[in-house]
């Protein structure tokens, strides 16, 4: 019995050595800790964990149309303000937009909230992530990184996400790249041979899959942004010009309209960018912009701001 405790012992010891040997080599893709179920979001909470400042003037949250489609160029240079952050991570509906923007706004003390946003962002499909906010506070504010680990110890999930994240962090050809920049930009680069057929075919959602809780949660982010002074700018972002017609527009145009009846009243400013078609080279799929799409979209909803802002300033006066 004892020999075979000392060859259990030994043989433990070797396997935990291996193990550590693997995750020392591998240490540049070794995942943050699991937050949430939302992976980009994790590492994106990691980065701002260790980013050095508690400050971000503008602050952008979102889905992939966020993180994928607002590019930071045109951000910093028209807020003039290179602590922006962006926070934009896959499978997002408004509700975890919301619930996310309530515990990064005390955190960050921005003026100024971006939402880059499509019609999927409203729809109830299962599709979106559950985010339990609580644990983001606490991993922002209270946990330490050793005891974030070990409130997620789930060997498998890192092992593979390291496996994936060789390819994440460097691939910009792949939909779920994860290079992104300092801001949190992750510009997509796929080539037209590797473009999903399905993704590309999508059509967006009719007005009857749009739910009345994630309207709900995009007003609750208009009063609870209000009532601490920060400007909210919502941006529609645009479908590729292929998938439109006049029932997308219609579609488009009736959920523009329901946004400009919430945010308005709260002095927010709703954007709208599908009020000119947008080529279908400039996009990956029906909706994910390339990243010279990213770019002309981004400099083209920030010379809306600047007008919408320059309008009102006049209509003040």
């Amino acid at each position: 019995m004892r020999r075979f405790l000392l060859h259990a012992l030994l043989f433990g010891t070797i396997a935990l050595l291996g193990i550590a040997a693997y995750f020392q080599l591998n240490r540049h893709f070794v995942p943050a800790p699991r937050i949430t179920p939302n992976a980009v979001l994790n590492m994106k909470l990691s980065h701002l964990r260790h980013r050095g400042t508690h400050t971000a003037h503008v602050l952008a949250v979102g889905s992939s149309m966020t993180m994928n489609n607002l590019g930071s160029a045109a951000v910093v240079d028209h807020f003039q303000d290179t602590s922006f952050v962006n926070m934009g991570a896959w499978g997002m509906d408004m509700e975890q937009c919301t619930g996310l923007a309530e515990v990064l706004v005390p955190y960050l003390r921005p003026t100024t909230v971006l939402v880059v946003s499509n019609l999927n962002d409203l729809v109830n499909d299962g599709k979106h992530y559950r985010i339990d906010t609580s644990r983001v506070a606490n991993y922002l504010m209270h946990w330490s990184s050793t005891a974030s680990y070990m409130r997620s110890l789930k060997p498998a999930y890192y092992l593979r996400e390291m496996e994936r994240n060789k390819i994440r962090m460097f691939d910009h050809g792949n939909y779920e790249f994860m290079g992104v920049d300092e801001h949190g930009w992750a510009p997509l680069d796929v080539p037209a041979e590797r473009i999903s057929r399905e993704r590309w075919d999508r059509r967006p959602p009719p007005t009857s899959w749009l739910a009345n809780d994630q309207y709900a949660a995009v007003e609750r982010l208009g009063h609870y942004l209000k009532e601490r002074n920060i400007r909210l700018v919502f941006i529609q972002s645009p479908y590729r010009n292929g998938v439109r017609d006049a029932a997308v527009d219609q579609v488009v145009e009736q959920h523009l309209e329901r946004l400009h009846r919430i945010l308005d009243p709260l002095g927010h400013r709703v954007i709208d960018t599908t009020d000119r078609h947008w080529p279908d080279e400039l996009f990956v799929d029906y909706s994910h912009l390339s990243r010279t799409g990213a770019e002309q979209f981004t400099a083209y909803a920030m010379e809306q701001l600047r007008r919408s802002m320059s309008a009102a300033d006049q209509a003040e006066r």
